[in-house]
């Protein structure tokens, strides 16, 4: 029997991909990663370090595909994609590269068994999957005639059989969604059958904020910082929420000045009575 891990959205939280990692069997015969190692957090290189020395099989994840498209300046300055700035900057020359080379799906045979691999979708990168979308589901099996359809992306585990096909996303190990306060990784396990095991790990949420705040990024990033840490609180999207918010009150979020999004920053943490972290203490 092949035991095949299945990993996605790692989002640069090197200790919550740790507690993953010693979660996993010893006896497991492959990992699949799923896209978005890179982005809102430090330590980029060491992550893709880590997730090159497991590998069997890597795509690429939108944020991949941000940092592989990136022309090195239109991100300079804009308070929005200051964490995606932060990035770019700590890799290397040689992980960019790699970046660059990953494709954005991939279909790959296990025991006689088809899998389609993509982070969104094998047509968009960004491209939203879930449990009932059957129609999707229906284009997919026209398009590729697999056996199993891994997803990441949504940070949002399901698991659906659909006309004899597994689709599957195994949740993220970081940014959670789901209203859990958990990372979330899956087992693939294939013989004559297939089947699959979603596995949940709970983290203390003072050591997953400590990754963050005793970081150069949370000096670097601290807005981004504190909706990431609570997301990891929560499992609610208050990044996303944060930039809807700006978008509400200025239609370009890109050309934004850094002292606005301080300050739309401070409302919107009032709202959502999200005590601002800063230097690893609190502050109303």
């Amino acid at each position: 029997m092949k035991k095949i891990v299945i990993i996605s959205d790692i989002h640069c939280h090197q200790y919550l991909f740790n507690l993953v990692l010693e979660d996993i069997d010893k006896d497991v015969s492959e990992y699949i990663f799923l896209g978005d190692y890179i982005t809102d957090g430090p330590f980029a290189n060491e992550i893709l370090a880590m997730v090159k020395a497991r590998g069997n099989y890597i795509i690429a994840g939108n944020r991949e595909v941000d940092i592989a498209n990136y022309d090195g300046a239109k991100w300079d300055k804009k308070a929005r994609y200051r964490s995606k700035e932060f990035t770019y900057r700590e890799l290397t020359t040689e992980n960019i590269d790699f970046i660059k080379k990953l494709p954005i799906y991939q279909v790959i045979k296990v025991e006689e068994k088809k899998i389609c691999l993509a982070h969104g979708t094998p047509y968009n990168v960004k491209e939203y999957v879930f449990a009932d979308s059957f129609l999707l589901f229906d284009k997919l099996i026209k398009d590729f005639d697999c056996d199993v359809y891994l997803f990441g992306h949504q940070h949002r585990p399901f698991k659906t059989m659909y006309k004899n096909r597994l689709f599957i996303n195994p949740g993220s190990i970081n940014t959670p969604l789901d209203g859990r306060s958990s990372s979330k990784y899956g087992i693939l396990m294939i013989d004559e059958n297939i089947s699959y095991l979603q596995k949940e790990i709970f983290y203390d949420w003072w050591q997953a904020s400590d990754y963050y705040i005793n970081s150069n990024y949370f000096l670097a990033c601290p807005e981004w910082a504190n909706l990431l840490i609570y997301v990891l609180r929560d499992g609610v999207d208050y990044r996303k929420l944060f930039v809807k918010k700006i978008l509400t009150l200025q239609s370009d979020a890109t050309i934004i000045c850094r002292r606005r999004w301080q300050n739309i920053f401070v409302e919107f943490m009032k709202e959502y009575n999200l005590p601002i972290i800063k230097g690893g203490e609190q502050s109303d």
